[in-house]
């Protein structure tokens, strides 16, 4: 996962905005706002960017949770699926730090 929108919103305090667009239909889509982020800096850079950017990913996880089928996979799914069932072995698994699509089957390429 990029920092770079946490990075630009410690440095420029503008909220982020996750928002995820999703098919509802035929031609119709539906635009949801999962998350405002509003961070407060502190001292330390680096735990407020992974702080912001786990948000982030938590938000993001919560909409490929509920529509697995709506996710372009634009990487190898074999090597995904295996990364998935090792977060999940290790308890990693909806920490924001795994993408959990334990929906989806990872036996079909």
């Amino acid at each position: 996962t990029s920092s770079a929108p946490a990075l630009l919103h410690r440095r420029t305090r503008s909220p982020i905005v996750v928002v995820t667009l999703h098919r509802v239909g035929r031609f119709r889509y539906r635009l949801e706002i999962l998350d405002v982020i509003r961070f407060e800096k502190t001292e330390d850079k680096d735990a407020d960017v992974l702080a912001i950017t786990t948000r982030i990913n938590q938000a993001l996880e919560k909409t490929l949770r509920l529509y697995p089928e709506q996710w372009l996979w634009s990487h190898r799914r074999r090597l995904w699926c295996h990364y998935l069932q090792y977060a999940s072995a290790n308890g990693l698994a909806g920490q924001g730090l795994v993408v959990g699509l334990h929906s989806v089957e990872c036996g079909h390429y």
